[in-house]
């Protein structure tokens, strides 16, 4: 098996950086570059979502795009400063719908999620 581009998508939860970890280690293992997805919610329907729920998947889309690209980077820089080649993508939308957008997008040959 070759892998040339491994994606992932990671929240900045610790379920999501467990992916990001198994992600990366598929990236030095194969010598492939690594792509970080997240998706966000910048509407006035995920205040409500927040009030009245608690779940993961609220979690997932309710970060606004400012924290998206904050855990991005963050991210980012810590996988490059192991030499990992590693970029970054995001989008508005449904978790599942964003994610595999975004890796068909770059060309994933696999995406890697965690759930709990």
């Amino acid at each position: 098996m070759v892998l040339s581009t491994v994606a992932v998508g990671t929240d900045g939860s610790p379920t999501a950086l467990e992916a990001v970890g198994m992600a990366a280690d598929l990236a030095r293992r194969f010598d492939a570059k690594l792509v970080l997805l997240s998706a966000f919610e910048d509407s006035p329907r995920v205040t409500r979502q927040r009030a009245s729920s608690s779940s993961s998947e609220v979690e997932w889309i309710s970060s606004s795009s400012a924290q998206v690209r904050e855990i991005l980077a963050r991210t980012e820089d810590e996988l490059r400063r192991q030499g990992i080649d590693c970029t970054t993508r995001s989008d508005e939308g449904d978790p599942a719908d964003v994610l595999v957008q975004l890796a068909m997008g770059c060309e994933a040959d696999l995406l890697v999620v965690k759930t709990t």
